[in-house]
């Protein structure tokens, strides 16, 4: 089977592919291979359609040129093949047939082909129409890298919005710890300096209460002797004395010495008992301003937390049960005695949150280099709109005379100066759980 004459110059694609040429007539298949590889291809040749598709797979070649009427596997079923295989059907495929009719070429790429040649094979035809199938395909190739271009720099666009959306939290939870730290160091200084300013009257206030309650129980052995004069005088035959008991015994009823004598110890109890709170704020502010003069040593935290435990047993007692599950931790360079004040603030907060038939969990955890400890309960809970105000100095949620609002303040200071976090997790009506985090040495973060 022969063809018309050369071109006198084919034409040569700017980035040669890679054909393969299927057909059993060994002649035409010769001239398909001889002009096209003249025209700069590199072009693969198969004998039968089970051969080509063998090689398709393979090699994966650009553009095939497959006979219609082959045996084995005939052109349409090799077409058929590539173009219901996903990772063939970029392939451009080209039916060569001597059938040439219009009816013939419309069956030829109702299979599925996308370009269609007739035989007597004209060589220039067939170099422009592959020129073309190559053009497609390459237009097809660059489709596709900017497709996946896109695809890849829309997943890096997406992740880089991630990330700075990570970020920005980090940012925003930095700013709000950088305020919070702000907060704290202004009112530690300020703590130090109320401390100092109210100690020295609450000194005598509680020193002249004490001379006070002395005086009282002096005045209580005059007041029994006159009760015992007032007792002979009514007894005497002395008109004088009788008269002067009356007036005495008079002023007495008018005054309601009885009440008087009862409410006058009563008045002390609460003046000691006020008196006592006072200095106990005042001793807490004073801890949270030297929060950082102890001494940094090793400790096992458990150990704290248990004592910590023991000291409040008191205020659970037919109250609340203790659910406790300690982790291994290795000791911490810590402040003990100050963390321990962290554990009972926390704990005391959780019992007094429990009318009855409460829970309270103790969760100690490690993880690589820092220790966590999570302290539960199951009692009132707080309010949402509460919780950003539960480290600000005499905020409480507890009623007059319960709380000082300081626990939490305190807490969070010595937290802080350990390089921790402490983070409040409740709801109203369920309960509230406190998380300390803590580094196991002060070099890391």
């Amino acid at each position: 089977m022969t063809g018309h004459c050369e071109p006198a110059e084919a034409e040569v694609p700017e980035a040669p592919g890679r054909l393969l040429v299927a057909e059993d007539d060994e002649p035409t298949r010769m001239l398909l291979v001889t002009v096209l590889s003249r025209a700069g291809y590199d072009v693969l040749e198969a004998e039968d359609g089970r051969e080509a598709l063998a090689l398709i797979r393979k090699h994966k070649p650009d553009l095939v040129i497959s006979d219609r009427m082959m045996p084995e596997m005939d052109g349409d079923e090799l077409c058929q093949v590539v173009k219901g295989d996903r990772s063939l059907r970029p392939i451009f495929f080209i039916m060569l047939s001597v059938k040439a009719s219009t009816g013939d070429r419309t069956a030829g790429l109702d299979k599925g082909a996308d370009g269609y040649l007739a035989k007597p094979i004209d060589r220039m035809e067939l170099v422009a129409h592959v020129n073309a199938g190559m053009r497609i395909v390459s237009l097809e190739q660059e489709l596709a890298r900017q497709i996946e271009e896109e695809r890849r720099l829309r997943k890096a666009l997406q992740e880089e919005q991630r990330q700075l959306r990570e970020t920005l939290d980090e940012l925003h939870q930095t700013q709000a710890h950088l305020i919070q730290s702000e907060k704290m160091a202004s009112l530690g200084t300020l703590a130090a300096g109320v401390a100092h300013e109210m100690n020295n009257p609450i000194s005598f206030v509680a020193s002249n209460l004490n001379t006070l309650g002395e005086y009282v129980e002096d005045m209580m052995a005059l007041l029994r002797a006159h009760e015992r004069l007032l007792a002979h005088a009514r007894t005497t035959d002395d008109d004088e004395a009788a008269r002067l008991a009356g007036e005495i015994e008079a002023v007495e009823r008018q005054m309601d010495l009885s009440f008087l004598l009862d409410d006058l110890g009563t008045l002390l109890a609460e003046s000691r008992d006020g008196i006592e709170r006072v200095k106990r704020i005042v001793s807490d502010l004073r801890n949270l301003a030297h929060a950082d003069d102890e001494e940094f040593t090793p400790a096992d935290l458990n150990d704290y937390i248990k004592s910590a435990l023991n000291m409040i047993s008191g205020q659970l007692e037919n109250k609340a049960a203790v659910r406790q599950a300690y982790g291994d931790l290795p000791q911490i360079e810590c402040c003990p005695g100050r963390l321990a004040q962290v554990f009972m603030n926390i704990l005391l907060n959780a019992a007094q949150a429990i009318d009855r038939d409460g829970e309270i969990t103790i969760e100690t955890t490690c993880d690589t280099d820092v220790v966590r400890v999570r302290i539960g309960d199951n009692g009132t809970g707080i309010r949402s709109e509460d919780l950003p105000k539960v480290f600000d100095p005499f905020f409480t949620t507890k009623e007059v005379g319960q709380g000082t609002g300081l626990g939490l303040f305190i807490s969070h200071g010595i937290v802080a100066k350990h390089r921790g976090e402490i983070s409040v997790e409740s709801e109203a009506g369920r309960g509230t759980t406190v998380t300390v985090t803590l580094p196991v040495k002060q070099g890391q973060s």
